[in-house]
């Protein structure tokens, strides 16, 4: 019984291998294949390019913020320099009109420009935090930008080999 169920399945097995052989060898169904194939690789190369779309708007976007807080950065700056001196200048006055450190310390025009330089300082460290993220950002976006072009280089080649072999 066994023998014989052993040969029924071995009969079952030949005749599908018989004839998925011969699909193969249909021309139909090799060139549906090579479509099926080449849509596929198509598909991908559009997703890719989708990609690297967004990722370049995205890196163009970054560095203009870039630019940007490098700009305020430097109007941070100015004002940093400004306040200190104004803070400084002041302090000389009282000084100069015998006033103590304590008093100095009271004053509310040298408080004004305390707070005006501690304001500009801590803003300007905002900016520069913001900057560096960015540009970690950026950096990421280029590696990544890098990548998917290498991709899509690979798979114009392997569309071209197909067809190629297609024809």
């Amino acid at each position: 019984m066994v023998k014989l169920f052993r040969k029924w399945l071995a009969a079952i097995r030949g005749f599908f291998l018989g004839k998925s052989a011969a699909l193969n060898d249909n021309v139909h169904v090799i060139k549906a294949t090579f479509e099926d194939a080449k849509n596929k690789l198509i598909t991908r190369i559009r997703n890719i390019n989708d990609a690297l779309g967004k990722l370049i708007a995205t890196k163009e976007s970054k560095l203009e913020e870039i630019e940007e807080l490098e700009k305020q950065c430097a109007e941070l700056e100015l004002a940093l320099q400004g306040a200190e001196r104004l803070g400084n200048k002041r302090g000389q006055e009282l000084k100069s009109q015998g006033k103590t450190k304590e008093e100095i310390l009271q004053d509310p025009e040298y408080i004004r420009c305390r707070a005006g330089y501690q304001d500009a300082e801590s803003t300007l460290n905002e900016r520069r935090k913001r900057i560096k993220d960015l540009e970690d950002t950026v950096d990421t976006n280029s590696a990544t930008l890098a990548t998917y072009q290498s991709e899509l280089q690979t798979l114009k080649g392997e569309l071209e080999r197909l067809s190629s072999e297609e024809a």
